[in-house]
């Protein structure tokens, strides 16, 4: 990984007051970044994050992440977490990134399970993105019945998309001129990981 090394949990998990941290990783700047899942009380740090997200890229589908109030983000992470997971980027406490994973619930989609993913800047390019997705995708081959993760990204998004097919998604469609940002239009590019029984 690019400047950062990685501690993988297993049997020796570290606990948190919140859950349990899946990773560790080592920053180029001698800080530590926890992977572990976000939780509902957590809500307003979710919304500052979100934020502080929306602030500084035009990658993102949908500012309403942006706008929730505290009680919507606490709804909103709650059922995230009951309908698959909602991983977070911790350094030195603070939220900086997030992955959500989720489940379709209609029977004839439930071997579904979509990501979306987003990344201050700050910690791009350290091997968190690539953490996050490995979290995701163990929590999907864990439930057994996940067999296909999608997940959308926009065709100016180059570095995201070079990373997901270095983690073998693959691009199934495209919807062309999907998306005007500063003015020009973009598409928006579906991928897919099939994962392996």
């Amino acid at each position: 990984m690019d400047s950062a090394s990685v501690k993988r949990g297993g049997s020796g998990m570290t606990a948190t007051t919140v859950g349990k941290v899946f990773q560790t990783i080592s920053l180029s700047d001698g800080r530590t970044c926890a992977i572990r899942v976000v939780q509902p009380d957590e809500a307003q740090a979710y919304v500052t994050f979100m934020q502080q997200l929306f602030s500084e890229s035009n990658h993102f589908f949908s500012k309403d992440a942006a706008d929730m109030t505290v009680a919507q983000a606490h709804d909103f992470i709650e059922s995230e977490n009951r309908r698959g997971k909602m991983f977070g980027a911790y350094v030195d406490g603070e939220l900086l990134g997030h992955l959500g994973i989720a489940r379709h619930a209609p029977a004839r989609r439930n071997h579904v399970a979509t990501l979306s993913m987003g990344l201050l800047s700050a910690l791009q390019r350290q091997g968190i993105g690539k953490a996050l997705v490995a979290e995701a995708l163990a929590w999907a081959e864990g439930k057994g019945t996940i067999e296909k993760v999608p997940l959308y990204v926009r065709s100016h998004n180059t570095p995201a998309i070079s990373l997901y097919q270095k983690l073998g998604f693959i691009e199934e469609g495209r919807r062309v001129k999907e998306w005007r940002v500063d003015g020009q239009y973009v598409d928006e590019v579906i991928m897919y990981k099939w994962l392996s029984r």
